[in-house]
């Protein structure tokens, strides 16, 4: 399975080691993401995109781990949602209302 992550640089966190261990390697690249807000602005927010080729494990179990990194880039940034695709096929993990359990 091809495997991306989508980490904004302004949440500063580097999860190529969570990637490493868990799947013994992992290629970085830069990008920008860019997209208008509710506001219709535009916005350009820099990214890196952590990129693994995963075998040996179910697809259950890739997105097990991707949502946990998301969860974890979510506690520990400003981000709304946090962006992972498993073959190309994207997953949004948005920010849960504090409300929420």
């Amino acid at each position: 399975m091809l495997v991306k992550l989508y980490v904004p640089k302004a949440a500063q966190l580097a999860m190529y080691l969570d990637l490493v261990d868990e799947y013994g390697g992992v290629t970085v690249t830069e990008g920008k993401g860019i997209w208008r807000d509710d506001n219709g602005v535009v916005i350009y927010d820099p990214v890196d995109v952590y990129e693994t080729f995963v075998t040996g494990k179910t697809f259950l179990e890739v997105e097990t781990f991707m949502n946990s990194l998301a969860q974890i880039i979510l506690t520990y940034s400003e981000e709304q949602s946090v962006l992972f695709a498993i073959n190309n096929n994207p997953t949004f993990v948005p920010r849960k209302d504090q409300n929420e359990s």
